[in-house]
């Protein structure tokens, strides 16, 4: 998880919209489960991502089976995702990790 929240900031120290854009979702978590894996990121009152703990306020559940689609166009793995729980926060993640380069 550290070094998945070390990578993310570093993209998101380029993005200040998009650190303004998490800012309000401070003390928020979020879930990503791609199996066999899950990260647990927890967004500070700086906009950026930190390793969290606990019970989530989303959980973004992505199909494995559509990483290979993914590789070639990025938006395809965005088609076989599942939200549940907080989904303001959902929709701002999604677009934050969009625009990361």
């Amino acid at each position: 998880a550290r070094a998945a929240v070390r990578v993310l900031n570093r993209l998101l120290d380029r993005e200040e919209s998009a650190r303004e854009r998490l800012k309000p979702f401070a003390g928020r978590t979020a879930r990503f489960e791609l199996p066999p894996f899950t990260l647990l990121l927890g967004v500070d009152e700086t906009g950026r991502f930190m390793g969290a703990t606990g019970a989530a306020s989303v959980t973004i559940s992505v199909d494995p089976a559509a990483l290979p689609a993914a590789m070639l166009d990025p938006t395809a793995l965005m088609r076989n995702v599942r939200l549940s729980g907080d989904a303001e926060f959902a929709q701002v993640l999604s677009q934050v990790l969009q625009r990361l380069r």
